[in-house]
């Protein structure tokens, strides 16, 4: 379990593997810059990141993207049962887009 804060208020508790999948998809997309793909590993291996003390254009371009990412992926998931692992990743990120609203 990895718990992503973006703010003083807003924080993401999510599984690894649902955080690897998101990134992926916005990495695989170009939502989120290739160069940026190491903030994934870095998260995974210290459970989780502080995104408010992050630079700001780079935790800027790692929310918008990974907010493409869960909004197409919901829209392709998110009538699944969240029984099943799709469902639940839909699930996950519907959370996530939560946390993170303008």
């Amino acid at each position: 379990m990895l718990s992503i804060t973006f703010d003083t208020q807003a924080e993401w508790w999510v599984p690894s593997k649902t955080f690897r999948r998101l990134f992926q998809a916005a990495l695989d997309a170009g939502d989120v810059p290739a160069n940026l793909e190491e903030w994934m590993h870095i998260a995974d291996a210290n459970g989780g990141l502080d995104l408010s003390i992050v630079e700001p254009a780079v935790s800027g371009a790692l929310v918008s993207g990974l907010r493409k990412a869960a909004t197409r992926d919901v829209a392709r998931y998110g009538d699944d049962p969240v029984t099943t692992d799709d469902g639940d990743y839909a699930l996950a990120l519907r959370k996530f887009l939560d946390a993170t609203q303008p």
